[in-house]
Formats: structure tokens, C-alpha cells, sequence
């Protein structure tokens, strides 16, 4: 599987570039990079004062923050606490990272959670927080019930199927609905939703089925991942079909079963976006040295690489800009998160940006191509722009943030300083460019 990834790889690295006329080839780039959402995360403390810029400067974008709630069993959680999780908040997004959160009562097997009459008192005091830092949080774990949050054990008998639904329901109410809930087993989702993987008509939907996906605590561990699985050939095979389209990450244990080679193998099948890597330090220099940890920390999530793109020299104001992109996957998984994807003209004249009716989370692994036409301006400026692809967050609060905004795996078409790919430096508006023009266009925007 590496193998394969890596000949195709070097295939593009060492593509031709197009005759005049033809569509301008992209090399691919093997450059470990960061980018929003996926990746190797960290665990920080989301209640303690301290800077997390640093994570920035070392490639991470997602850390994970459990946060226990066992002093408020018996009650409300106290609004002190409830403003350090607000202040905590704005300490990941000033950092430009992203979160993936937990909340917990029990920290062991046997240590008490809470009744569930709490549980939802708690969730509804979380919910404007959620609500408010939605933009940061990029997926909720259920937590809550029994030891370490992972839905077993619980000391209030809130682990069965009537209990977790009520709580996940809640747990969707207190969300934006574009923002997904991993549970800790396939066959929670199962019970809750069908028998049946997620199909491709419900996907991004605001639907439980669609927002409802996985976190593995116990990846590559033994036969069944600690009992993830009750038959690991179908729950992986369900697991991979469901998150085609929902949000698949976690963690591992101490030792791992096997191999990194099938380590990756499997993250690949079951299409992670993230994980924090707990295995022992010898396990890490050793899958360094053979290639593995590179692997995961380049294909972890999302990987996308521009191949060609076909496009004019120059277009007539009120004319027509066709664009024919074509792209490749190379990542374990798409995005899970809206990322809708923008072609920007700018210049020292004008700048135009046109957001398209295209959406990234249906770039699976794999190759893909997209044709836009485009109307431009009647009025723009007649000379030369520069073309670029951007993938902003979708949300506004950090659309114009370049640390939010997906690069891609090319040598030379990153500007960090925008947050955009670039594909052109000079394609001009000019009066003389080929083609019809239609007097009166005043927006720069996908023709449909």
C-alpha cells in the first residue's frame, strides 16, 4: 500500500509540464505540512492558562482536550469553570488550531460518572459555549457515560441503549448541525441509527445518521481494539463504508498488534483523519526509521494535490472563464467539516472572489475533476491577474485566517500570507481575449 502511494508520488514529481496550449501540469510535493483538521494531535488542558502557539510552530493544527466534570456530579458546574472553558476556547483559536473535545466524569474503571439527570442539566450549560466556539471545535466525543467517557461501566446505569440515545440527542441539540459526534463502537451508532452504513444521498445532512460518527481509544491493540469490535472483519468493513462520509479518529494504546505497514494499511481501509499516537518511544524511532510515522503525519485526513488545470490566457470583460481541474486524494480520508472551495482573481487593480457550488468532503481518496464557468465583471480592470484556488473554513469568523485554509501538495503554489494555491500569475483581462462579452455582468460568480 506505502509502495504504491510512493510510486505514484514520484510519477508526479517527475511529470512533464504541458505544451503551450494544453492544460498546465502541478509536480507533487512529498513536504510534511500542516493543515486544518487533520494530523497527529496532542492532548492539551483546555481550564489551564497557558499559550498553545507553540503546537502551530510544530505542524500540529487538532489537539484534544478531555475535560473532566467529576466536581460537579452532584450539581450544576459552577460558572467560574464554565468561563474557563470560554477562555480556553479563544486560546485555540487564537492559536489557529482546532479542537477535538471530550467531557468525562470517570477516570478509571469504577470511579463514579453521574446520574443522568446531570448529565443533561450539564449539557444544556455547555451548549452556549459549543455554540459560540463551534467554529474551533472540529468534532464532539459522547463522553460522559462511564469510564474515561467511553460509554461502559457507568456507576448511574446510564450505559444502555435508551440512555445514550437520550444523551447523544442532546449532544446534537447543543452543536452547530454541521459539526459531527464520534462514539466510541460501530455498534453504538448501529443501535442508534440502523443496521446499515451511511449512504452517499444522506450524506451532510443535518440527520443523526449523518452526524453521527467514530472514535477508536484502542486502534491496532489486539484482535478487536478492546472491544470496539464484536466481529472485527465486518465492523471494520462497516466502519469504512460509514466513514466515507462521517468523521473517523482516536487513539492507540501502549503496544501495537502488528507492523507499522498494516498499521497504516488499516488507517488507510477505515479512513482516519486523526490520532493521538500513544505507543512506547522504541515503537516510534522504529516506524520513524522505516518510513511508517511519515506516512501517517503526510496522509492522515486529507492530502490533496493539484494535477492539471485547463484554462484561458486571457478572458474578454463580461466574458466567460472556464476552468477544468483536475486533483488527486491522497490522503486515508475527505474532509469531514464544510471546506467549500473559492477561484480568486487579484491584482493591484481588483480583487474578485467567486465561492463555488462545490464541496470538498466529496473528494474522497482517489482522483477528481471539477469544470466551473465563471462570469466576470464587466468592468474589471483590463489587466493581468493573478488565479488562485482557496479553501477557506466555512466560517466566517475565520474565513480570512491563512492558518484555517487548506494548502495544497504542490511545490510553488502555496502563498501562506493569503491562505491560497496559485495556479496563474498572468491570466489577463483584456478587451482583445477571445470569445463573446455581455455588457451589464457586475459579479464575478459560478454560472449555473
Amino acid at each position: 500500500m506505502i509502495r504504491s502511494f510512493l510510486a505514484l508520488a514520484a510519477l508526479a514529481l517527475v511529470a512533464p509540464q504541458a505544451k503551450d496550449g494544453g492544460p498546465k501540469k502541478f509536480a507533487a510535493s512529498e513536504e510534511e505540512f500542516p493543515n486544518p483538521e487533520r494530523g497527529l494531535m496532542v492532548f492539551v488542558n483546555l481550564t489551564e492558562k497557558h499559550d498553545l502557539a507553540y503546537l502551530r510552530e510544530k505542524g500540529i493544527t487538532l489537539v484534544f482536550a478531555n475535560v473532566s466534570l467529576a466536581a460537579f456530579r452532584g450539581g450544576p458546574i459552577a460558572a467560574d469553570f464554565l468561563a474557563k472553558l470560554d477562555q480556553g476556547f479563544q486560546r485555540v483559536r487564537a492559536s489557529g488550531l482546532k479542537l477535538v473535545l471530550r467531557f468525562t466524569y470517570s477516570g478509571n474503571i469504577g470511579d463514579a460518572d453521574a446520574p443522568k439527570a446531570i448529565v443533561l442539566q450539564h449539557i444544556a450549560q455547555l451548549k452556549p459555549i459549543l455554540m459560540a466556539h463551534g467554529d474551533v471545535l472540529a468534532a464532539l466525543q459522547a463522553g460522559f457515560i462511564g469510564a474515561w467517557g467511553e460509554w461502559h461501566g457507568s456507576t448511574h446505569g446510564n450505559d444502555n441503549d435508551a440512555v445514550r440515545r437520550e444523551i447523544v440527542t442532546a449532544l446534537l441539540d447543543a452543536t452547530a448541525t454541521t459539526r459531527m459526534v464520534q462514539l466510541r463502537t460501530p455498534m453504538f451508532k448501529q443501535a442508534m441509527t440502523g443496521p446499515a452504513p451511511l449512504a452517499e444521498a444522506e450524506a451532510f445532512r443535518a440527520t443523526p445518521r449523518a452526524r453521527l460518527g467514530h472514535h477508536n481509544d484502542a486502534f491496532y491493540s489486539d484482535v478487536n481494539d478492546m472491544g470496539t469490535y464484536v466481529d472485527p472483519a465486518k465492523g471494520k468493513e462497516w466502519v469504512a463504508q460509514d466513514s466515507r462520509f462521517v468523521v473517523n479518529g482516536g487513539e492507540t494504546t501502549d503496544k501495537p498488534k502488528g507492523g507499522g505497514a498494516d498499521f497504516v494499511a488499516e488507517m488507510e481501509r477505515t479512513r482516519w483523519s486523526f490520532c493521538h499516537f500513544r505507543y512506547a518511544d522504541d515503537v516510534k524511532a522504529a516506524w520513524e526509521r522505516e518510513g511508517h510515522l511519515p506516512v501517517m503525519r503526510k496522509r492522515l485526513g486529507y492530502r490533496f494535490a493539484l494535477l492539471d488545470v485547463a484554462m484561458p490566457k486571457a478572458v474578454k470583460p463580461g466574458g466567460t472563464l472556464e476552468l477544468t481541474i483536475r486533483l488527486r486524494n491522497d490522503g486515508f480520508a475527505a474532509p469531514f467539516n464544510p471546506r467549500p472551495l473559492h477561484v480568486v482573481l487579484s491584482s493591484p487593480a481588483a480583487k474578485y472572489d467567486a465561492k463555488l457550488s462545490v464541496d470538498a468532503r466529496k473528494w474522497e481518496p482517489g482522483e477528481h475533476k471539477v469544470t466551473v464557468r465563471l462570469a466576470v465583471p464587466s468592468k474589471a480592470p483590463r489587466t493581468a491577474y493573478r488565479l488562485s484556488l482557496a479553501l477557506p473554513d466555512d466560517a466566517a469568523s475565520l474565513a480570512s485566517r491563512p492558518e484555517f485554509a487548506v494548502r495544497f501538495a504542490n511545490a510553488g503554489v502555496w502563498d501562506a500570507k493569503e491562505g491560497v494555491n496559485v495556479l496563474a500569475e498572468d491570466l489577463k483581462i483584456s478587451d482583445n481575449a477571445p470569445g463573446l462579452s455581455t455588457p451589464g455582468v457586475k459579479d464575478f460568480a459560478e454560472m449555473r
